[in-house]
């Protein structure tokens, strides 16, 4: 498993297509640079190596997924936040 961080500095793991909150819930899949929840809902993508939230693909979807397990938590600290893009907020995960 690999720490990815939000814009806002927030740890995330991801391993391979599959991404999980620092807690260890299941948050939804990558498919490309785009994140998509288990509903296939747009839920955000990668802004260079942070994860971020652009309004102006919030109407992408893709078809949903069975959601994977959840895992063990991680004791990762938060960094501090990246510069926002303009019209860019920070990754927000759904509530597990």
């Amino acid at each position: 498993m690999a720490t990815i961080r939000s814009l806002g500095g927030e740890p995330y793991n991801r391993q391979g297509d599959h991404l999980w909150r620092k807690e260890g819930h299941y948050v939804g899949h990558f498919r490309g640079n785009f994140i998509f929840g288990v509903n296939g809902a747009y839920l955000g993508e990668l802004h260079g190596d942070r994860l971020g939230y652009n309004p102006r693909n919030a109407g992408r979807a893709t078809h949903p997924r069975v959601p994977r397990a959840d895992r063990g938590p991680i004791a990762v600290p938060s960094m501090p936040a990246h510069v926002m893009p303009p019209g860019w907020s920070d990754f927000q995960a759904p509530p597990p």
